[in-house]
């Protein structure tokens, strides 16, 4: 039996329902419960396995609905709160977007609920081409939608094997800052050093090689400025 430790994108909620012990749901029906997340989204680069069988469906069924039966557990690993740093970058690497996706989003709420100290959110995100784009826009555009976005969060993405902005007709929301080239992490990095605000936390998900270069960059400059590397794998 494999495991697949695919890691959440977004989810959707209007709160979080505490049960009592003594009702702790046992069956299906039981799990209809009103107050938690009605939906969790999860990105998923398909493989060989289980993520080729999904792929599969999903492309026979591309203009339908398919049901499955899945279950959610972990987290693995360990989850790091940001919220005392004033200067946050989240280097993301494809599908490595899911990891950043809710810190951006709690960071900023969290600033203007004055519970962090968070001043400063950079997201880095290296694709191949803004076709991936299309995977997190509608939740790209609810965080750009928060009051003080502008003032806090800065959204770059680095697609690497474009060479004009062919978009299919689609348009570029304002909000982001789109270069057509490979990121060059030690420069990104020193620019936002240069302008840090508070400690800095430097957050990665991605690819191995792109992770190491992402490490490699913050140890340069650690004896410079206060900075915290943390990094999350796609596996555990």
């Amino acid at each position: 039996m494999g495991s697949h430790p695919f890691s959440v994108a977004w989810s959707q909620s209007s709160g979080y329902a505490k049960i009592p012990a003594e009702k702790v749901p046992s069956t299906i029906d039981d799990l209809k419960l009103e107050g938690g997340p009605s939906t969790v989204s999860c990105i998923i680069r398909s493989r060989q396995g289980m993520t080729g069988s999904l792929y599969k469906l999903a492309a026979k069924y591309e203009n339908a609905h398919v049901h499955l039966w899945g279950a959610i557990e972990g987290p693995y690993g360990g989850y790091h709160s940001l919220d005392s740093y004033g200067t946050v970058v989240l280097f993301a690497g494809g599908v490595g977007i899911t990891h950043q996706l809710s810190f951006v989003r709690h960071l900023l709420n969290a600033h203007n609920s004055n519970t962090a100290a968070t001043q400063k959110v950079i997201l880095v995100w290296c694709i191949a081409n803004l076709d991936a784009l299309e995977w997190v826009r509608s939740w790209l555009d609810e965080i750009a939608a928060i009051q003080h976005f502008r003032d806090v969060v800065s959204i770059r993405i680095y697609a690497s094997r474009m060479v004009s902005f062919e978009t299919g007709g689609r348009f570029l929301p304002a909000y982001l800052s789109v270069k057509l080239q490979r990121c060059e992490v030690q420069g990104v990095l020193d620019e936002e050093v240069l302008a840090q605000i508070g400690a800095m936390a430097v957050s990665v998900c991605g690819p191995r090689g792109f992770s190491d270069s992402v490490r490699v960059a913050v140890r340069r400059r650690v004896g410079v400025r206060s900075i915290d590397l943390f990094e999350e794998a796609f596996s555990y």
